[in-house]
């Protein structure tokens, strides 16, 4: 079998993989299946916070284990280190964006100048009270679904704080909770299944290393080029660029609209400044930047990744846009042959 007529086949399985589980996700909808699960699932996300970032942290504590550092020591370290980190960068950073964010409803007048003239552009013709009216209404329905969901976002912050917790004692016994893993499968299917996670779980190591490094990456780039050219709100934008990157393919696109619009709002030479930087941006990063950090990742087939982020996007939102290549690559190791 040739290798033209291997990917057909790989596709067309995949797509017949994803028509079955659409097909299952509106079965359990309307049966109600999925809301029950979607409950007992909130229960777990603590627990599911705690082994996801244990064994997202293993091969560093690991690494320290090899120096010949007591594990005890290593998560210790790897922890510290990442916690005062995280403080840091929100102690410096939130003060900043806060600033930034006062700034830009400041701007808001010019903003409704610069939106009414593109959609009159297209032969729509608008005018400034309505498109401020359009605002006002965008900006009061986002406003009323924070506080609404305020509950819930506290509710979730205490999950990943509890989740955290709870990662730093995995990562303790990680080795026995890895071994206890193996001894409630049952043997007839133990093989079979170890040989699957050997194959998939080295790369969800992979994807999530290298997708941080490469948001890095970004965020620093767009920041350093916004800040030289003086682009307005630069770290606002920097980070947005940098979050919508982690959506493969469309992720780019999405991400460069916003610092296109800022600098339209400030004049006519700094939108066409934002715009070519956010293509050298993209053009680096895709040319080079990443074909270095995911050079050993499992490639997909641009097909592949249309229909994960179709698929899933549709099933669970923009987590589920970023977390496609990995659900995907998930599917495809289900089909490797066991050895």
């Amino acid at each position: 079998m040739d290798k033209s007529t291997n990917t057909i086949k790989n596709l067309l399985m995949l797509f017949l993989s994803t028509v079955t589980i659409s097909l299952l996700f509106i079965v359990f909808k309307y049966i109600g299946v999925l809301s029950f699960l979607s409950k007992i699932s909130v229960s777990l996300i603590p627990v599911c916070i705690a082994i996801l970032t244990s064994f997202l942290l293993e091969p560093l504590i690991e690494s320290l284990v090899k120096r010949n550092i007591k594990r005890t020591y290593a998560v210790l370290i790897i922890y510290t280190a990442i916690i005062s980190f995280i403080i840091i960068i929100f102690w410096v950073i939130v003060p900043i964006i806060l600033k930034q964010v006062n700034s830009f409803f400041d701007n808001i007048p010019n903003l409704i100048v610069v939106v009414r003239q593109m959609i009159n552009s297209i032969g729509i013709n608008v005018n400034d009270k309505e498109i401020s009216a359009f605002l006002s209404s965008a900006l009061s329905q986002s406003m009323k679904n924070i506080f609404s969901n305020l509950s819930s976002s506290v509710t979730s912050i205490f999950n990943f704080l509890l989740g955290i917790s709870g990662s730093i004692f995995l990562s303790f016994d990680f080795l026995d909770f890895k071994q206890w893993i193996k001894n409630i499968i049952p043997r007839r299917i133990r093989n079979p299944v170890i040989f699957y996670f050997k194959n998939f779980l080295p790369f969800i190591h992979k994807y999530f290393f290298g997708m941080l490094i490469d948001s890095a990456f970004i965020l620093i780039f767009s920041l350093v080029l916004f800040a030289i050219f003086k682009v307005p709100y630069s770290l606002i934008l920097a980070i947005i660029i940098s979050i919508t990157n982690l959506i493969p393919i469309i992720g780019p696109y999405i991400g460069g609209v916003p610092a296109v619009v800022v600098g339209f709002s400030n004049s006519f030479n700094l939108g066409i400044v934002a715009f070519v930087l956010v293509v050298v941006i993209q053009f680096i990063e895709s040319n080079f930047i990443q074909p270095i950090i995911m050079k050993n990742k499992i490639k997909l087939h641009p097909v592949e990744g249309i229909l994960g982020i179709s698929l899933f996007g549709t099933l669970f939102g923009v987590s589920g846009m970023i977390l496609s290549p990995i659900l995907i690559v998930g599917f495809k190791t289900f089909f490797i042959p066991y050895k």
